[in-house]
């Protein structure tokens, strides 16, 4: 905390390195096709990095923003998965194709995201108005695994962001 208590900074860095780390994935039934299954990856690993701050600028308001960065990848081969009772299954993306998926993306995780807020309260009548906003953004991100030679165009979500008035 910074000038009596009225600022505050946090920031982190992680890495995280990944051992069978569960995922869904379609994988081949001989008789219904593609089906959803829960898988585990080899490996993998996501690194990132984020930072906060929080203000009390005056008494009443209150204004906060936060940042996060991530990377992930798949660090080693992907293209089969084994089941309790040792059969192999070839692994699908959502968008149907199936190869190594080593150097892909995990699904959902957008290399950017961040939000801010700000509200202001104060005392009438024995009661507390406020007013506030605030404004969220999600950077892109894949549904699916996906390569360069294994695309998952119809999978990508678009960056958004949403707004908030209270």
């Amino acid at each position: 905390p910074l000038f009596d208590r009225r600022l505050q900074l946090n920031g982190g860095a992680f890495y995280y390195d990944y051992s069978d780390k569960q995922v869904r994935v379609r994988v081949s039934d001989a008789i219904f096709g593609l089906l959803e299954k829960l898988v585990n990856v080899p490996k993998s690993r996501i690194w990132g990095l984020e930072a906060e701050i929080n203000a009390v600028p005056i008494d009443g308001l209150t204004v906060s923003a936060g940042a996060t960065y991530l990377n992930s990848k798949v660090t080693s081969d992907f293209s089969s998965a084994t089941t309790p009772q040792g059969q192999v299954l070839a692994v699908f993306s959502q968008a149907g194709y199936t190869g190594n998926f080593k150097g892909s993306e995990l699904p959902f995780t957008p290399k950017f995201s961040a939000n801010a807020d700000m509200q202001y309260e104060w005392e009438m009548g024995g009661v507390k108005p406020f007013i506030g906003g605030s404004v969220q953004h999600q950077g892109k991100n894949n549904a699916t695994f996906h390569t360069s030679a294994l695309p998952a165009d119809d999978y990508t979500f678009k960056p958004y962001t949403l707004v908030d008035l209270r």
